[in-house]
């Protein structure tokens, strides 16, 4: 396996956790506090939302509203 090869491999190994970090999060949200849906069910809570929305922003990733989207089925589907 090449360098890089590796490097992909590590990297969606770590990708597996990260929903569960994200669902970890949702637990301390409180409810009360989080804004009311502003678009169609996309089969995401709003705490789902709120809480891929904080962790992209602390891993760096970016923030635009169609890669939270992309992001957030893709490590939910992992």
């Amino acid at each position: 396996m090449s360098r890089d090869g590796g490097k992909s491999l590590q990297s969606r190994c770590n990708e597996v956790v990260y929903w569960k970090i994200i669902l970890k999060y949702v637990e301390l949200l409180d409810p009360t506090t989080l804004p009311p849906a502003k678009a169609p069910n996309d089969g995401f809570s709003i705490a789902e939302k709120q809480s891929a929305r904080k962790f992209m922003q602390d891993a760096g990733y970016g923030l635009a509203a169609e890669n939270q989207r992309q992001y957030r089925i893709f490590w939910k589907s992992l």
